[in-house]
């Protein structure tokens, strides 16, 4: 998982001016740990609703691992939902700014694909 903070920070990163950058940080930093909060809090919401222990035999406490389960697959839908947003980033975006601050305007040596975004002022 640390691989994938570098990757993660540069790709959101990748269309942002350098005057944009502080803005930008803020807003990146924010929402990571909001969705860390959001991660642990789900987590442990689900351990204490289900209980981390249950009585076994004689009466002895016993761990409950249908908890730690349930939490697991909570946070396996988490990652699947977030997957699912990451996949709906275009890396065609990112490329098309990238193009368009080494051309300055001119478009003409843009292949042609890349052209008709930017003639109908998508970026």
């Amino acid at each position: 998982m640390a691989y994938m903070f570098l990757p993660m920070q540069t790709a959101a990163f990748a269309t942002i001016t350098p005057a944009e950058m502080g803005r930008a940080t803020a807003v990146y930093n924010a929402q990571w740990q909001v969705g860390l909060a959001f991660g642990i809090a789900v987590m442990s919401t689900l351990l204490s609703v289900v209980g981390l222990t249950h009585p076994g035999v004689a009466g002895v406490p016993v761990p409950n691992l249908i908890s730690y389960h349930m939490a697991f697959v909570a946070a396996a839908v988490l990652v699947l939902i977030s997957v699912s947003f990451a996949f709906k980033v275009r890396d065609k975006e990112a490329v098309l700014q990238k193009l368009w601050e080494k051309q300055e305007g001119r478009e003409a040596s843009l292949p042609v694909q890349l052209r008709q975004p930017l003639q109908t002022g998508r970026r």
